[in-house]
């Protein structure tokens, strides 16, 4: 650029230095929103995504409406690019906290996947001790020392926990309740009004394995090839993709193997019950003649009885205190037999409506598959990911407005410096100069002013706007953001 240049336009900044600054102001917002609201979506992801390997955030989780077996585990374990599996427990239930019926989840904590994180105190050990949420210690004032009553019980009457009151040794975070403000989202349930207000953890040893017909709830899957990828990318979500594909190859078999088995048991029951029922028929016939037995014989002995109390003879009276013996006896032997009958009819009436619902139950039974979820299917996951990409949108938005406005004020202030030096440019066509060198100097002039405001709000989204962006999630979640 010719000296000439430089000092015209040194000279032409200090003139309009309030358009000057202008410009450079409404590019500098319009980078600063665009780039701040960018770094802090990919940040927010990158720290998402480096907390949830950190804590071993299952990649895969397998559901099953009838249960999976250490069986099914192994076969889980076989299938390539399965790298970690655990089964977990879970159960609902209602928490007495003050005058309130909270409905709540408790699980057992797993030891390879969902790590959870010890904020005070320790995991529990022993079958009473329990681990409650820090959102729940920070608001209800819940402690360590606490005992704390969860009625677990379900329709059938079936409690999967071997206790009711658990003494609170620890407060804890897990990766699957990451959400602060998700109170209704701490599980679901066929109990109370379906969601989950809260989250406990607990030894294994809590859980009734029996009654759980020594089934899983869930099992959790990890694949270190998933790893590779940030876990809110394309490339995961197809990675994933192809490792369902695979798990729903063996849930064909797996469940189909599965649902064989409840058949074959539920037949066996109906087949144990029919004989129960064949049992109690017999029963009941039995019982039934042995009173119609009785009260013939106690009609026999009450009609000798009065043909002999008219007769004042020895032998009469003799005969009539063993008349009296005998229908005593016999009086005995009828409520012996009614009681019998009764028993009798009540484990006939049981049997034929065992017989009936595990019918009812075989006719209900459906040849489901294997319910394989992502992390997606995780509400705090999906919140978290759907806040990250809020932020992109949200940066096209201010970068969309910011351009409009920053093009709009260029054209309007170079524009209106073209109008007020026409006499100038017409001088300098005059004495030669051509029409790119005189384009030339209001190029230059708002090149610089979109320099220096890009400068200025890169440094701006970096030391600003990126913090800024971050701290408005920051109380959502506990995981940390900067």
């Amino acid at each position: 650029m010719k000296k000439i240049h430089v000092i015209e336009t040194i000279s032409r900044i200090r003139k309009t230095k309030v358009t000057f600054l202008s410009i450079m102001i409404v590019v500098s917002l319009g980078i600063a929103a665009y780039l701040g609201i960018s770094f802090a979506e990919k940040s927010m992801k990158s720290t998402g995504n480096e907390y949830f390997n950190q804590q071993k955030f299952h990649h895969i989780q397998i559901n099953y409406a009838y249960g999976i077996d250490d069986d099914d585990l192994q076969e889980i374990k076989k299938i390539k690019n399965v790298d970690i599996a655990e089964g977990g427990y879970t159960t609902t239930g209602f928490l007495s906290l003050a005058d309130e019926k909270r409905l709540v989840t408790v699980q057992n904590y797993t030891t390879t996947l969902d790590l959870a994180t010890v904020v005070e105190g320790r995991l529990p050990e022993s079958q009473n001790e329990i681990a409650i949420e820090a959102l729940m210690n920070e608001e209800d004032g819940v402690k360590i020392g606490d005992v704390l009553t969860i009625d677990c019980t379900e329709e059938n009457g079936d409690n999967y926990l071997k206790e009711q009151e658990f003494t609170v040794v620890g407060i804890v975070q897990h990766p699957s309740y990451t959400c602060n403000y998700v109170h209704s989202r701490r599980g679901v349930s066929t109990k109370g009004y379906g969601n989950c207000q809260n989250f406990f953890l607990v030894s294994r040893d809590a859980f009734d394995i029996e009654k759980l017909d020594h089934c899983y709830s869930s099992i959790y899957v990890w694949s270190d090839k998933l790893t590779a990828f940030n876990c809110f990318s394309e490339d995961y979500i197809n990675a994933c993709d192809s490792l369902i594909e695979e798990i729903d190859t063996v849930s064909v078999k797996r469940s189909d193997n599965r649902y064989e088995e409840i058949v074959t048991e539920i037949n066996d029951a109906i087949a144990e019950g029919e004989q129960q029922l064949e049992e109690a028929h017999t029963s009941l016939k039995e019982a039934g003649f042995e009173i119609r037995y009785g009260e013939k014989n106690i009609e026999s002995y009450e009609t000798e009885i009065s043909n002999y109390e008219d007769i004042d003879t020895p032998e009469s009276q003799q005969r009539l205190v063993v008349v009296n013996s005998k229908l005593e006896e016999a009086r005995k032997k009828l409520s012996e037999s009614k009681k019998e009958y009764e028993t009798a009819e009540v484990d006939y009436n049981k049997a034929e409506k065992e017989i009936a619902d595990a019918k009812a139950d075989r006719d209900s039974l459906v040849n489901i598959k294997w319910s394989v979820l992502t992390r997606h299917a995780n509400i705090s996951y999906a919140m978290f990911e759907d806040n990250a990409d809020g932020l992109g949108k949200l940066s096209m938005s201010f970068a969309l407005v910011y351009i409009i406005v920053a093009l709009m004020v260029c054209y309007s202030s170079i524009g209106r410096m073209i109008v007020e030096q026409r006499y100038i440019i017409g001088t300098q066509k005059a004495l030669g100069y051509r029409k790119g060198e005189i384009l030339r100097k209001y190029l230059i002039y708002s090149t610089l002013c979109t320099i220096i405001g890009s400068a200025i709000g890169l440094l701006t989204a970096i030391f600003a706007i990126e913090d800024l962006a971050l701290h408005s999630y920051e109380p959502i979640y506990f995981i940390k953001l900067l």
